[in-house]
């Protein structure tokens, strides 16, 4: 965002193309060549951490969080501190310390001026009818990333209106009762679009389909990815995610350089560096914002504008 600054400042949350990582905290990092065993192939959704995938480009942070109760006596309490007991996980499986992450998070913040969108979507595992657990982990960000918490202001917020209050992290949270009853700092669900679909051909049906309905409140963002049965997991017909995503991830590149990027809000992908979802976002954002300029900053204008002729005029 910085490096377009004064082009697109004047977007809405609501209305800016943000590239992001489905699952983001579902990665593995491999320096070295490696086989893969059979939860490496369906559990890892991404191969940076979080501050790398944040360096490439990702601006939105797809969520799934776990919380492990381990202390259970005051020798417990000293061996294992509180930080490990949040875990960003993939479905029940936990993957990386969240404490880890948040403190990527911190780093890549204290040193750019970058707006970052991370969606707190799915409570796996120690939540179910734990509104305790809910307050915990918001105390935990509060802790951890409490300098950057934007206060919620509404997704009709414009870019320039949210750096210019001094935080820059927007923290959307899936729990409206949580919303609503504690935190200034959290924001109302962003509307996740998941598909559940086996291939690209199905993919590209449901995206078509979502885009025709454009989402006219709050934030939206459309999940890029293919998704595996139970039976294809456990025979591994499909050779695992990477290699699901290696048969999708270019179609994907395509279908939002194309006109797709003029009405689309987040878009989350696995494996963000076999995309080129961040150069597109970044020539959308610039026609997006030339178009407002152009008509006047109106709600609803910027989805009636997807036509041929407006398209063609700005690419």
């Amino acid at each position: 965002m910085a490096d377009n600054w004064e082009s697109i400042k004047s977007l809405k949350l609501s209305q800016v193309f943000l590239p992001g990582c489905h699952n983001a905290g579902s990665y593995q990092l491999a320096y070295t060549p490696f086989e893969p065993n059979m939860l490496d192939k369906y559990v890892f959704t991404q191969d940076e951490s979080v501050l790398e995938q944040l360096i490439h480009g990702s601006r939105y942070l797809d969520f799934r969080i776990g919380r492990y109760s381990r202390v259970k006596s005051l020798v417990d309490l000293i061996i294992q501190p509180q930080e490990s007991e949040f875990w960003l996980n993939h479905d029940f499986v936990q993957v990386n310390k969240l404490l880890t992450v948040l403190k990527e998070i911190n780093l890549f913040l204290n040193n750019t001026q970058e707006i970052v969108v991370v969606d707190v979507h799915a409570f796996p595992v120690g939540f179910k009818k734990r509104m305790k657990s809910h307050v915990e982990l918001l105390e935990y960000f509060k802790l951890h990333l409490g300098d950057h918490l934007a206060s919620y202001t509404g997704y009709e917020t414009t870019l320039e209106q949210v750096r210019a209050t001094g935080k820059r992290l927007i923290l959307a949270y899936n729990r409206v009762s949580i919303v609503h009853l504690h935190y200034s700092s959290v924001w109302r669900p962003i509307s996740q679009k998941w598909g559940d679909v086996r291939s690209v051909e199905d993919l590209h049906k449901f995206i078509t389909r979502t885009m025709s309905k454009p989402h006219l409140s709050g934030m939206s963002a459309v999940m890029a990815e293919l998704t595996p049965t139970a039976w294809e997991l456990i025979t591994d017909e499909l050779g695992g995610l990477r290699t699901m995503m290696d048969t999708c991830n270019h179609n994907v590149t395509d279908w939002f350089r194309d006109k797709w990027g003029l009405t689309t809000n987040a878009v989350a992908v696995d494996f963000i560096r076999s995309t080129g979802i961040v150069s597109a976002a970044i020539r959308w954002n610039n026609a997006k914002a030339a178009l407002l300029r152009s008509i006047g900053n109106e709600t609803d204008k910027i989805f009636l504008a997807n036509s041929t002729s407006t398209i063609n005029k700005l690419t």
